[in-house]
């Protein structure tokens, strides 16, 4: 009887973990959204834009999200961001050969 909770508490917490994903913009912004932590935003931020990041917006709100047994609140972060050149692309930009 021990094993089949233990079963569906795995399959539940599985669900439960951050989540984040990354779609770019025609202007250049990105847009990172992320479930359950703000965290999982920032770092996919920080892969995407490993010479940093500008935040231009940031949002937060709930949905309702099917686990295979019933809904579970999910919550949902965003983050619009755009990335920071490093020195050498904003040399070559502004000085192309």
């Amino acid at each position: 009887m021990k094993l089949p909770l233990a079963i569906t508490l795995l399959a539940l917490s599985s669900c439960a973990t951050p989540k984040s994903n990354a779609r770019a913009f025609p202007d250049g912004t990105i847009s990172v959204t992320c479930t359950m932590n703000i965290n999982a935003c920032y770092e996919r931020a920080a892969q995407v834009c490993p010479q940093g990041y500008d935040i231009a917006h940031s949002s937060n709100g709930k949905s309702a999200q099917w686990n295979g047994l019933d809904f579970m609140t999910v919550e949902k972060q965003n983050i619009l961001i755009r990335c920071k050149a490093d020195a050498s692309t904003q040399t070559k930009n502004q000085n192309p050969s």
